[in-house]
């Protein structure tokens, strides 16, 4: 079987032997990396080299000679195109392998640890799950490029959702927010939203959610993934804890049911105020949260038990590594949306901790993200 992309090239055959973190296929020749946007590990193409580097070049996928067994049409016609999905030409069950060989490798490589890691668990849904997108100028950025591919339908966006992307396709910057719970929406355009908040359901709790806070955009796989986090969490009711990057206390509130004392810390006023908003809607008395950037708040809120730590895509900053390092708590469980930063700080962790877990989750499918969740005991 050969499927001809661009019938007038023909190059050296190149055998595809993995992804990139970004989905790339990855060829290797003369003992350079070649990085080819739409080929899969297992493949057999011809490619046209359109850049050069000292250690690496790009190529564009001309010719599939020999295709993977695992290569699936995907279901959205603008695949390729827009930059939204990286993967979805790989069925699905080869998307879960691939992301907990990728962690694993990514955690050897950068951190020399060999802690098992466990299958990655699927998200209950593969696609329709996004309850949160961006637009620029009624689309999505084609892929590596500023330039908008207009869309009128994405695949991985609810379609409650969804169904409101005319009422901002004229809109410069846009944002749509939608409750898994409510099904209603929260729509911004030019930085205006249509109302203040939407509330949501997770876990028993309720939440109040304005238009810049943080929230997982997969409620259902979040579900799953904070229920993992708390049976890892070792909370007894004498436990003092603390949730760094608390966002709207969703994990704190959680966290409190199980706990004496919860303390949530998070950048984001508007994040802060409905987190204490939702401790007031959940009867939660026993939680109380300050707005400060982490790193210039831990040293002085005193020891924990048991800390959560969710930090955005960079990491954990210096200055936390530090003080969990002079005065550990017993229990870390570390929430990460990248691998890189996450071995780069577990690489540190690691002198004074033991890795007892490290559980990928898909929490979003059809792209090449991974979310991590790593349970550290103290020594």
């Amino acid at each position: 079987m050969i499927l001809h992309l661009r019938s007038n090239l023909s190059k050296s055959p190149l055998k595809i032997v993995d992804l990139t973190s970004s989905g790339e296929g990855v060829a290797r020749q003369d003992g350079k990396a070649i990085f080819i946007d739409g080929a899969l590990p297992g493949e057999t193409v011809e490619a046209e080299i359109i850049q050069s580097k000292k250690r690496f070049s790009k190529a564009r996928l001309s010719t599939i000679l020999e295709p993977s067994s695992h290569r699936v049409e995907p279901i959205c016609p603008l695949f390729g195109t827009c930059g939204g999905c990286q993967i979805m030409h790989l069925a699905y069950p080869a998307q879960l392998k691939w992301k907990t060989s990728r962690l694993q490798n990514t955690l050897q490589r950068i951190a020399k640890i060999n802690t098992p890691v466990q299958p990655t668990i699927a998200s209950p849904d593969q696609l329709y799950y996004r309850h949160k997108i961006q637009l620029h100028n009624g689309g999505f950025y084609k892929r590596q490029t500023h330039t908008t591919v207009p869309i009128s339908k994405c695949y991985i966006h609810n379609q409650a959702g969804d169904a409101e992307l005319a009422q901002v396709k004229n809109c410069r910057e846009a944002t749509i927010r939608t409750s898994s719970t409510t099904k209603e929406t929260l729509l911004i355009c030019n930085g205006k939203p249509n109302k203040t908040h939407i509330t949501e359901k997770l876990l028993g709790l309720t939440f109040q959610i304005s238009p810049h806070d943080f929230f997982q955009i997969n409620p259902r796989q979040a579900s799953q993934l904070y229920e993992k986090a708390l049976q890892l969490a070792n909370l007894t009711s004498k436990s003092r804890v603390l949730d760094a990057y608390c966002g709207v206390g969703t994990l704190t509130l959680l966290a409190a049911q199980k706990s004496q004392e919860v303390i949530g810390v998070e950048s984001g006023r508007t994040a802060i105020q409905n987190a204490r908003k939702n401790a007031e809607l959940n009867n939660i008395t026993n939680a109380a949260f300050y707005c400060d950037l982490v790193e210039n708040k831990i040293a002085s809120l005193g020891t924990f038990d048991t800390v959560f730590l969710n930090p955005p895509r960079d990491g954990l900053d210096p200055k936390i590594l530090q003080e969990l390092l002079q005065n550990p708590p017993q229990t870390l469980i570390y929430i990460s949306c990248d691998p890189a930063t996450l071995a780069r700080d577990l690489s540190q962790l690691h002198s004074t901790f033991d890795i007892d877990y490290v559980q990928p989750f898909d929490l979003f499918p059809q792209t090449s993200h991974v979310e991590t969740l790593v349970q550290l005991t103290l020594k």
